[in-house]
């Protein structure tokens, strides 16, 4: 019976002790032993509500159990949702490294190896240190900005094979 008393049942009980008890209060003035009898009935007053007061510290902890395992069920979801999502931007990322892998490949083919920076030759007019007016007259700023990345790339493809020279080096010197 008391695992299927409510919070709000335990309550009525306890507005129903507490009346018990005031009832008992005063047919306890009707007596000689007065003290007596309200000390009766206080303590039976206290018993009553003692006993209440466990089945709803009971019902309580068994709601916090309940509570704490849905809390626990919501959190392990939203952690397997977040690994999933974790999974599918990395898949979807990988993806598109690989197409843009396979567009860079495509346009290579299409243009061919002239088309590689580092295989330019080198034109007077790409050189640092050359100024605008000693180019060709004919050259316009696209041109120029083209030639200017061109030079870019090289000079970074040079730097990439300096570095890589001097770490090699480097090893030979430590062995």
């Amino acid at each position: 019976m008391h695992a299927e008393l409510t919070l709000q049942e335990i309550k009525e009980l306890k507005i129903e002790a507490e009346k018990n008890y005031r009832d008992e209060l005063n047919q306890c003035y009707q007596t000689f032993a007065v003290n007596h009898c309200k000390d009766k009935a206080n303590q039976k007053k206290i018993d009553e509500l003692s006993r209440l007061r466990l089945l709803e510290i009971e019902i309580n902890k068994n709601a916090r159990a309940q509570r704490a395992d849905q809390i626990e069920k919501d959190y392990l979801l939203k952690k397997q949702e977040r690994e999933k999502a974790d999974q599918d931007a990395a898949l979807r990322a990988n993806a598109e490294y690989q197409n843009k892998l396979k567009d860079n490949q495509e346009k290579k083919d299409f243009h061919g190896p002239e088309s590689d920076p580092s295989k330019l030759p080198r034109s007077p007019s790409t050189l640092p240190g050359v100024k605008t007016e000693d180019r060709h007259p004919l050259s316009t700023p696209e041109s120029d900005a083209r030639a200017k990345y061109d030079a870019k790339q090289r000079e970074a493809l040079e730097h990439k094979q300096e570095v890589q020279r001097r770490l090699e080096e480097k090893a030979k010197s430590k062995q």
